[in-house]
């Protein structure tokens, strides 16, 4: 499945523009990347799914809140 060819990832920020930036994980000793296996790709889905305060809760101008799943 696709899911088991996710590459394992953090984020860094920009020291110049203070943007977040992914930087992908690799092995320390022969540099290849680091996949992240699928159950735990799936737990996480789920995970983030199921902690949503709302699914389609609107702000004042409208816009679907960050906490939304739709946001």
């Amino acid at each position: 499945m696709f899911l088991g060819q996710i590459k394992s990832s953090h984020y860094e920020i920009d020291d110049f523009s203070g943007e977040k930036v992914v930087i992908e994980d690799v092995d320390s000793i022969i540099g290849a990347p680091i996949y992240v296996p699928f159950a735990e790709s799936w737990n996480q889905i789920l995970t983030n799914l199921w902690d949503t305060d709302s699914y389609g809760k609107l702000d004042k101008n409208g816009e679907y809140l960050p906490t939304s799943i739709r946001g």
